[in-house]
């Protein structure tokens, strides 16, 4: 496994990972149908709908939290599962249509494309407060938060509209 110190060497590398991780989600929403937004995706899966619906909050929060890192070092940043705005989230998308998942997912994805703009090479050299894991080093937040959370979602996505479109 390559470690997200290797692999984000450099801020511009994680703006660009993270905008090839935006495409890729939206192209991959833009192929749901909405007939297959509710299907349930196994025991204990989300929904399509659940899953857009935490696509569309969770970027926000947390390029609102680095943000907070960025402004001031050493605030304390990151959150559980249980967070009630991820779970409020999760649990109001089945009631919302594709097109309102896909706008929130594009407002959420373009406020944390805005915060890595801020980001500097020397932020990933530095460590942060992660109010669940302590101190950690700034690309493994980015990893486990960001890059990395979208890049499961990603998969999550793709094996979601294939067990859909089989």
């Amino acid at each position: 496994m390559i470690e997200p110190a290797e692999t984000y060497a450099t801020a511009e590398s994680v703006r660009t990972r993270n905008a090839e991780l935006d495409r890729a989600l939206l192209a991959e929403i833009e192929q749901i149908d909405p007939a297959q937004l509710h299907t349930p995706q196994g025991e204990g899966e989300w929904t399509l709908a659940e899953l857009l619906g935490h696509l569309g909050e969770f970027p926000a929060f947390f390029a609102a939290d680095l943000a907070q890192d960025l402004d001031a070092p050493g605030t304390e940043i990151g959150r559980t599962k249980e967070y009630p705005g991820r779970l409020q989230a999760v649990a109001e998308a089945p009631q919302k249509e594709l097109s309102q998942l896909r706008a929130r997912i594009t407002e959420a994805f373009a406020a944390m494309a805005a915060t890595l703009a801020r980001l500097q090479d020397a932020d990933l050299k530095r460590t942060i407060n992660n109010r669940k894991f302590g101190e950690e080093p700034m690309v493994v937040y980015l990893d486990r938060y960001v890059v990395g959370h979208k890049a499961e979602h990603l998969e999550q996505l793709q094996q979601a509209r294939g067990q859909a479109t089989s």
